[in-house]
């Protein structure tokens, strides 16, 4: 194993049978870590098992488009991790890869800018779905089908179904424990849903129909306002996840004054959106009263 100083930091190399480089460990501060092509003239093909493992820094890793093959663990634990760029090319995958990387919010692949990163990355991380995790086929009619496939299995699972792999340290500890397990299950679930309605990309008329349904049953004034809540929750998309509320129905004539009292003071600005769609939404809905008379 060979050690090269760069730009990027400290990289640990070991060369391969056929003359090239497997970057198996890394040391460096830096949140934008392009990984190079070649180090010393030997081209890199291969990140290998735990290299970044638990990284403190990095942010955004862009992978050059020399790497053929990404080994087990290579980016777990990375909990700042939130963008990672690859090459649109057939690379094999190792296991758990970016397991506990629970920042990570878009996996995008170089020259196919028109496919959404985030859903790849639900897919890997909250779905647990690695197979999906294919830069060729990404973005085609099979892949959204195995997608779908995937987010239905997962919301129909009731809830409780995570607790059974659960470690417990103390007895006092489990109820608080399952707690926060099932109330980050459920918002998993939101979530997905969420950006598929989002990104409706070869989606069917009875995908849409069940997130619809599922989304619904979840909005402020019912029992689980969990889909109210995350998107109140999330900051850069919350417009949107607003929009699609509004579109199926989730904000209505009965919960509508409940959920501009439910914004607080943080909320000045979803609630001037709110009201803005609303009061278009109903003078809509009178122009098209008027029309029908």
């Amino acid at each position: 194993m060979k050690q090269y100083y760069l730009t990027e930091g400290l990289f640990f190399c070991q060369k391969e049978k056929n003359n090239c480089f497997s970057i198996v460990g890394y040391e460096g501060d830096t949140g934008e870590l392009l990984i190079p092509m070649q180090i010393e003239g030997i081209p890199v093909i291969s990140i290998g098992k735990k290299a970044f493992l638990r990284n403190r820094h990095l942010q955004h890793v862009v992978l050059p488009d020399s790497i053929e093959q990404i080994g087990d663990w290579a980016f777990s634990g990375c909990l700042l991790l939130r963008k990672v760029t690859m090459p649109k090319k057939a690379i094999t995958f190792g296991s758990h890869i970016f397991q506990k990387t629970d920042s990570l919010c878009e996996i995008s692949f170089a020259g196919n800018d028109a496919f959404p990163g985030s859903l790849m990355a639900a897919a890997v991380t909250d779905l647990q779905a690695e197979y999906l995790l294919d830069p060729v086929a990404a973005g085609s009619a099979g892949w959204y089908r195995n997608l779908d496939a995937r987010i239905l299995t997962m919301i129909r699972e009731p809830e409780d179904s995570v607790l059974k792999d659960l470690v417990y340290c103390a007895e006092e500890d489990m109820g608080a424990k399952q707690e926060r397990c099932l109330k980050e299950q459920v918002r998993k679930k939101v979530e997905i849903a969420f950006l598929r309605m989002l990104y409706k990309d070869n989606i069917t008329d009875d995908m849409s129909a069940e997130l619809k349904n599922f989304l619904q049953s979840r909005t402020i004034g019912c029992a689980d306002a969990s889909a109210w809540e995350v998107m109140k929750e999330r900051f850069h998309s919350r417009k949107a996840y607003c929009d699609i509320l509004l579109e199926i129905g989730g904000i209505h004539e009965d919960n509508f004054q409940a959920a501009l009292e439910n914004l607080g003071e943080n909320d000045i600005e979803l609630k001037a959106y709110l009201l803005k769609k609303w009061q278009i939404r109903r003078q809509g809905c009178g122009l098209w009263e008027q029309l029908e008379l």
